[in-house]
């Protein structure tokens, strides 16, 4: 009787779906990775930060759902996490790096523990001094220090040797890279440190649009307007962070290799959310556009088709039942919102989803009280997006067949209306952007509706949500 396939989660932080994309960042055991296994271009985060981000994937549940909508916010007891699940099905299951949820995780399904990131010696002190460098000292005596990623991959390597032979093992491996401050290593810091090394793709010097979250931390990181060399090199050094880690992911997929596992290990490679790093003028992740939203995902292993990849939409929720398929264990009941992707698997397959859903909340202070506000919702379709601020009441739409960067607002003002003293044109009909508008507005409505959010009643009294000076 064949054993059943062992699982290796490989989940980094702040790392946008498009990297796997950049020919101009080295990632050969990523490449390889994806080449041998199946690709999900388009897989969204319901909320792009890293708790609530990382309790999706854990319980196959939205933020609404879960309860973690924010940083320091419990998952909701009844779910049971994909950990507990495999450890009740028979795995040994396994923890390194980065937990960032509440609790511990020697608590939450895993049988062995190493190097939880929050566990370090002194950590916030170390770490906003020496970054990812980190220093732990275990119960058992044990001295380790080194680079997160190089430390946290190196455990996993031996706590997947040390796994019992009779049990198939589940490892969840937490890098904290490319997160910053944006640190690595020789030879790998200098490698794209030069002047001719490209701008992240939407580079804007200023925000595109007031989202409600302009002053939150990530977006203090570098002044206003960006400069231009600094954000320059800010995004060679997020990328050198990418291809250290995965020259250490590749030295942990060939010691699989070489002990005879890897032909009956499923690998899913993903991240908690993405990151702007310049584009569109935003630095962090807590934005609707694509480059903070969609993660990037590669399934490999028995029974995953190799070198193929789809564009139909997908969420990280759809994470936890779809590895309980391929592994044959049950689907646990409080799994309420994934959906299993072993239909994409055909090529011909028709969606798993229409439609993707982001929102963001963030502490702000109302009346000398720090509270948490709604500030942000999206709706995005193979085709189409509505991002909407509520807190402004404004909207953006965009093209996504015409206009993947989302850079053309089709809701603004000029974009809508004809200048017959210069012969301009829309590019669209407003009649027909309208109509866009009002059918994705519609479906964020219903989403918000069956999820208990209390923006659904506030959107929908938004008769007319379009600039004044369009509203003719």
């Amino acid at each position: 009787m064949t054993k059943q396939p062992n699982i290796l989660f490989l989940i980094m932080d702040d790392q946008r779906a498009d990297s796997l994309d950049w020919d101009f960042v080295q990632t050969p055991a990523l490449d390889r990775l994806a080449a041998e296994g199946m690709r999900f271009r388009n897989q969204f985060v319901h909320v792009p930060i890293c708790t609530p981000g990382r309790a999706e994937c854990l319980t196959g549940c939205h933020g609404y759902r879960n309860g973690v909508m924010w940083f320091n916010t419990p998952i909701e007891p009844s779910r049971i996490l994909m950990p507990q699940a495999f450890q009740q099905a028979g795995y040994h299951t396994m923890h390194v790096g980065k937990w960032h949820n509440d609790g511990h995780p020697r608590d939450k399904g895993y049988d062995r523990v190493r190097l939880n990131m929050h566990d370090a010696d002194d950590f916030f002190t170390t770490y906003k001094k020496k970054g990812h460098w980190l220093t732990f000292s275990d119960d058992d005596g044990r001295h380790t220090e080194g680079h997160s990623t190089e430390i946290f991959t190196q455990a996993a390597i031996e706590e997947i040797a040390a796994a019992p032979a009779a049990k198939p093992w589940f490892c969840w491996l937490a890098l904290h890279s490319p997160h910053d401050p944006f640190g690595c290593p020789e030879p790998f810091q200098s490698l794209y440190q030069r002047p001719d090394f490209p701008l992240p793709p939407a580079w804007q010097a200023m925000p595109a649009v007031d989202n409600g979250d302009l002053t939150i931390r990530d977006e203090l990181l570098l002044p206003h307007p960006r400069p231009l060399e600094t954000g320059r090199r800010n995004f060679a050094n997020y990328a050198a962070m990418i291809t250290h880690h995965d020259y250490w992911l590749g030295r942990l997929f060939e010691r699989l290799r070489a002990s005879g596992q890897w032909e009956n290990t499923i690998v899913c490679f993903t991240s908690d959310h993405g990151l702007a790093v310049g584009s569109h003028g935003f630095l962090g992740k807590e934005s609707m556009y694509d480059h903070s939203c969609r993660v990037p995902c590669i399934l490999r292993g028995p029974g995953i088709p190799a070198g193929r990849a789809t564009e139909r939409l997908s969420t990280s929720a759809d994470l936890f039942p779809t590895l309980c398929e391929v592994a044959d264990i049950p689907i646990p009941d409080s799994v309420a919102d994934g959906r299993s992707l072993l239909p994409l698997f055909n090529s011909a397959a028709s969606p798993v989803r229409d439609a993707v859903f982001s929102a963001f909340r963030s502490p702000q202070m109302v009346n000398g009280e720090k509270q948490l506000l709604d500030t942000q919702r999206n709706v995005r379709t193979e085709t189409h997006k509505l991002n909407w601020y509520p807190m402004s009441g404004r909207m953006q739409l965009f093209d996504l067949r015409h206009d993947p960067l989302e850079q053309d607002d089709l809701l603004q003002p000029w974009r809508l209306q004809d200048d017959p003293i210069w012969g301009y044109r829309p590019p669209a009909e407003k009649n027909s952007v309208m109509a866009v508008a009002e059918a994705l507005k519609n479906t964020l409505i219903a989403f918000l509706a069956s999820q208990g959010d209390p923006l659904a009643e506030s959107l929908a009294s938004c008769d007319d949500f379009l600039p004044e000076r369009t509203r003719k």
